[in-house]
């Protein structure tokens, strides 16, 4: 099986047809709001999007990699209503992997859902994880790592302006430090940072000197050396040369 970029911010994985996607972050519009920024719901857009590439690329199975929600502590107001909401007519196998802000997320999905703890789990040669949490040691005979959690961007400037947008971040695996954590030799070759999905979440510039990422991917990904490509698969190069 092989990884597929979609120009909307997901990963096709064929012939199984498994459709991955990262970072929903559902309720988010409740902090805009607080911070003075009023944007209605978002769910059903992001529903269609989904509902969109399940039909156009005949998807089996849905796998999220975890951030359902937005809310850190607890679960707030919106998302008791929009995270039901969300999975309410999604007719197709669900498996979810919970991340840092999906604590009690069980109370609002539905029961025939998958969840996986932030280890996540593995298909064949891919292993899927949020990105905040060392992952299962069945990792190890994957070739594939796909993570999210940490929303990667790039940053473009000129003396006028600057701009941030993101994107895609592909990396080798560094054996050394995963192999030592779990003293076993590893098949793990690349890892893959996804965008998020929801448009109204920051991105992260990776190709900054001041970037101090924190997460799983430092720790077992050569992301300093990692490919660079937009949401439209444009690829700008290796990070450690666009670095200003």
């Amino acid at each position: 099986m092989r990884p597929k970029f979609l120009t909307d911010r997901a990963i096709l994985i064929e012939p199984d047809r498994i459709l991955v996607l990262s970072d929903l972050h559902l309720g988010i519009e409740k902090e805009l709001a607080e911070n003075g920024i009023t944007i209605p719901s978002q769910v059903e857009k992001l529903k269609e999007r989904i509902k969109k590439m399940i039909k156009e690329n005949k998807i089996k199975h849905l796998i999220i990699l975890g951030d359902i929600k937005h809310e850190v502590k607890g679960i707030s107001y919106l998302e008791y209503r929009e995270v039901p909401q969300f999975f309410k007519d999604l007719k197709i196998k669900i498996s979810l992997i919970k991340g840092n802000h999906d604590g009690n997320i069980e109370k609002l999905l539905p029961k025939e859902i998958d969840i996986y703890d932030g280890k996540g789990f593995s298909i064949k040669n891919f292993t899927f994880t949020h990105g905040h949490a060392w992952p299962n040691p069945d990792a190890l005979d994957s070739e594939y790592i796909i993570m999210g959690h940490m929303h990667p961007a790039v940053e473009f400037w000129t003396k006028e302006f600057r701009t941030v947008e993101h994107c895609w971040v592909k990396c080798e695996v560094n054996k050394k430090k995963i192999e030592k954590k779990y003293k076993k030799k590893s098949k793990l070759k690349y890892g893959i940072i996804m965008p998020t999905f929801n448009h109204l979440t920051g991105g992260l510039a990776f190709n900054s000197k001041e970037f101090r990422p924190k997460g799983l991917a430092p720790k077992i990904l050569k992301w300093k050396e990692g490919a660079v490509y937009l949401l439209d698969g444009t690829f700008l190069g290796k990070l450690n040369e666009i670095t200003k």
